[in-house]
C-alpha cells in the first residue's frame, strides 16, 4: 500500500509549507562582503518549509524552502557514489532510507503525480 505523500492541488495562488515550486529563483550571496555586487541567481526546485500559518498571518519576511533533487540527480552528485559501482550506490541508498546523513531526506516516487523517481531533500 502507498502512503499517500503528495496531493494535488488546484491552481492555488497561496504558497503554502509542503509546497513544490519548480524553478524558483535563489539569490546567492557573495564569498565576502566586499563581492556584493557579484549576486548571482540560481533557478532551483524546491519545497516550502516555512509554516502555512506564518505565511497567511504575513509574519515572515523570507519563506524557507529547501532544494530536492532527483534520486539519480542526488548521486551524481554525492561524493561517495560518483564513479563508484552499483553496490557503493546501493549503499548510499540505504543509508538515505535509514535516515544516516542526517542532512537528506527521501521520499517515495509516485506516478500517478508524475514522480518516476524518488526524491531527496537537502536540508
Amino acid at each position: 500500500m502507498e502512503y499517500p505523500w503528495y496531493e494535488k492541488l488546484n491552481n492555488s495562488l497561496q504558497i503554502l509549507q509542503g509546497y513544490f515550486v519548480k524553478d524558483c529563483p535563489i539569490i546567492i550571496p557573495p564569498a565576502t562582503f566586499e563581492d556584493e555586487k557579484e549576486l548571482s541567481v540560481k533557478l532551483c526546485d524546491v519545497f516550502v518549509m516555512s509554516q502555512s500559518c506564518d505565511i497567511k498571518n504575513n509574519k515572515v519576511d523570507i519563506i524557507l524552502v529547501c532544494p530536492y533533487f532527483n534520486l539519480e540527480d542526488f548521486l551524481s552528485k554525492h561524493p561517495t557514489s560518483q564513479g563508484g559501482s552499483k553496490g557503493v550506490r546501493n549503499k548510499v541508498i540505504d543509508n538515505l532510507t535509514q535516515g544516516n546523513y542526517p542532512s537528506y531526506h527521501i521520499l517515495q516516487k509516485n506516478t500517478a503525480f508524475q514522480i518516476e523517481d524518488f526524491l531527496v531533500f537537502d536540508f
